[in-house]
């Protein structure tokens, strides 16, 4: 009986073990594991930046998890680690577009779900991240006088409608400054 049991407990802890190891295999591919996805080179042939996906897309339709790392030869200068918004996708070559200048390499991050991202890498480790907005060309006469800041203005939400009595109206999604809380609305 004790055989038996014994054999039993090894059984048993054998397939803990498995299972445990399977768990933490799946865990390091879904939060962990880094996969090259491209690489560029500066036209000189000194730099070389590496786009990363880092993980997963977070399940069903999440942000995937991206790093940047830029090297000179075998060194690192700078590493940089982004969230990219893109309905879900796995991080890929066809979310940026790198420009290689003199003294840093520009490089342009875009997902669906968001707006274009800009990185600025220096050549000295210094790092420049700013989000980039659609700006709508709109030319509108205010009766009040008052003028449309076209910076503020999100292209991708604005548009025109036939409405009643009204006529032609444009209707126009503003971005809210940092200094009011609440959105200005001109019209």
């Amino acid at each position: 009986m004790k055989k038996f049991l014994k054999i039993m407990l090894c059984i048993m802890g054998s397939l803990l073990a498995v299972i445990v190891a399977f768990w933490f295999s799946i865990s390091y591919t879904v939060n962990y594991k880094k996969t090259t996805c491209d690489t560029s080179v500066s036209p000189d042939g000194k730099y070389e930046l590496t786009l990363q996906a880092v993980g997963e897309p977070d399940w069903p339709f999440g942000s995937a998890s991206g790093r940047l790392v830029l090297k000179e030869g075998e060194d690192k200068i700078s590493q940089t680690d982004f969230e990219l918004h893109n309905d879900g996708a796995s991080i890929s070559s066809s979310c940026w577009k790198v420009t290689w200048h003199e003294d840093y390499v520009e490089i342009i991050l875009s997902g669906e779900e968001q707006f274009d991202e800009q990185v600025i890498l220096y050549f000295d480790g210094t790092k420049e991240i700013q989000q980039l907005t659609d700006v709508a060309d709109i030319e509108v006469e205010y009766p009040s006088g008052e003028r449309l800041d076209e910076s503020r203005v999100i292209t991708e939400q604005s548009f025109d409608v036939e409405l009643n009595d009204w006529g032609e109206v444009q209707f126009v999604s503003y971005l809210p400054t940092y200094e009011t809380l609440w959105p200005c609305v001109l019209g």
